[in-house]
């Protein structure tokens, strides 16, 4: 408990805190212009959500201000996750204060965080998210501070199921893993344009499309050939792997 002092630290490192009623943690760093900066947190991913506990559960924030004080960026959760993820681009050479609260200043023993900062690789999407056991596959990653935007993972060995990857940074280290689904059924990729029931995607059953809602309003359409009787499930899988 640092007892909203600022503590001056050198990234990357990973600092460990507990968050009191009202308190604030403040870090102090150099940046430099340019500097693509990732700060990620564990917090609800340590102590999950309690529904009965007073005064609630821990919604870590984080809020980046340069030496005058500035806000420079700000998040309270990442996407679904409710622990936050910190990316931006340094804008100018100087000192940086990185700061870590609960969302309404709750507080309480359990209320602990790991946070990890630095020109950390991360990545924010892949494509597609998954492929068909013991056939080659490729995958399109984009994020922050990667040394590969490529990966061709052996499906060789993998048996149906999920199999997190990891896409390399610079100078060696991993990114965050993400979720890839390994399935027995052939694989497929949509091609636009599929928007309407004219321009409907052909496939034969069974199968896993892989696809992108590119756009607002954008529609992916397929078709198949079905028979009286027959009982078709069509499943997506989008959120269950990030």
């Amino acid at each position: 408990d640092v007892d909203d002092r600022e503590v001056r630290i050198t990234p990357p490192c990973t600092v460990n805190g507990q968050i009191a009623s009202g308190s604030v943690d403040r870090y102090r760093f150099e940046g430099r212009r340019g500097q693509r900066l990732v700060v990620t947190v564990l917090a609800r991913a340590l102590v999950p959500y309690l529904a009965d506990a007073v005064p609630g559960w821990f919604q870590p924030v984080l809020v980046l201000c340069d030496a005058q004080g500035r806000e420079v960026a700000y998040n309270d959760d990442y996407r679904f996750n409710p622990d936050p993820v910190l990316y931006c681009e340094i804008p100018a050479n100087g000192e940086y204060v990185l700061a870590i609260h609960d969302a309404i200043f709750r507080g309480r023993e359990d209320f602990v965080y790991r946070m990890t900062l630095g020109e950390l690789p991360f990545v924010t999407s892949a494509f597609p998210l998954g492929g068909q056991a013991g056939v080659d596959a490729a995958v399109e990653v984009k994020g922050f501070n990667l040394a590969e935007t490529r990966l061709t993972p052996d499906l060789r060995a993998w048996r149906p199921g999920l199999q997190p990857l990891t896409a390399a940074g610079l100078g060696g280290a991993r990114s965050n893993p993400f979720a890839f689904e390994v399935s027995a059924l052939p694989d497929g990729m949509e091609h636009e344009p599929n928007n309407t029931l004219k321009r409907a995607q052909a496939v034969g059953l069974p199968i896993v499309m892989n696809g992108t809602i590119g756009m607002p309003g954008d529609l992916d359409v397929f078709s198949f050939r079905g028979r009286a009787g027959q009982e078709i499930v069509a499943e997506v899988t989008a959120r269950r792997l990030g």
